[in-house]
């Protein structure tokens, strides 16, 4: 993130093949009066690049990563983290589960939003409709090649290291035990997308 701050983006690297850097977890948003202006002729819907992850896998990580709440009011994460001491029981607890298609729709990861039939079908659509390129973080490498080679370019080595590798283990919980212990019935809607 630093280069972004040291390098004024809209000059240097705004062209038509992204309109900002966005890392982490953002949801996928629809410019709109000044923000749109300000993209100018630059702006569109469809510059869009994903990365997505196995339901089980994300929200075993989240667990992991002190339960990750991002949208969850502070008295709903202070219920919840009395409340779940494993990680099925966090999969289960309101506003958890649903995190991919939530952001899909413009919301939190973590907000308790009631997700329905007709959401994840809007999900879907934005996925066919606003990304130019969804890789899978499990397929971590074959992805990056796979966007340089779709995009005309050789990736760059550092984009095959590891820049956030996880070192919180919640309890005796390991990935593995986790992963076990979930199912796609735990998180059904972003299992469905």
């Amino acid at each position: 993130m630093k280069f972004w701050h040291r390098h004024p983006y809209k000059e240097e690297c705004l062209t038509n093949s992204f309109l900002e850097p966005r890392l982490g977890h953002n949801p996928l948003r629809t410019l709109v009066g000044e923000a749109r202006a300000w993209a100018g002729e630059y702006y569109n819907e469809r510059h869009v690049v994903g990365m997505f992850r196995d339901p089980r896998r994300r929200l075993w990580s989240a667990y992991n990563y002190f339960k990750h709440t991002n949208g969850m009011s502070k008295e709903a994460r202070a219920n919840m983290l009395e409340n779940t001491p494993s990680v099925k029981e966090y999969a289960a607890y309101p506003g958890i589960g649903g995190c991919q298609v939530k952001m899909l729709l413009g919301r939190r990861c973590n907000e308790n939003v009631r997700l329905t039939e007709a959401k994840l079908e809007k999900a879907k659509l934005n996925l066919r409709t606003r990304f130019q390129f969804v890789g899978l973080t499990e397929e971590w490498n074959d992805s990056v090649c796979l966007f340089y080679a779709m995009f005309g370019s050789h990736p760059n080595p550092v984009a095959f290291q590891n820049v956030r590798p996880s070192n919180q283990v919640s309890g005796e919980y390991v990935q593995e035990r986790a992963l076990q212990e979930l199912s796609p019935e735990d998180d059904p809607w972003d299992y469905a997308l």
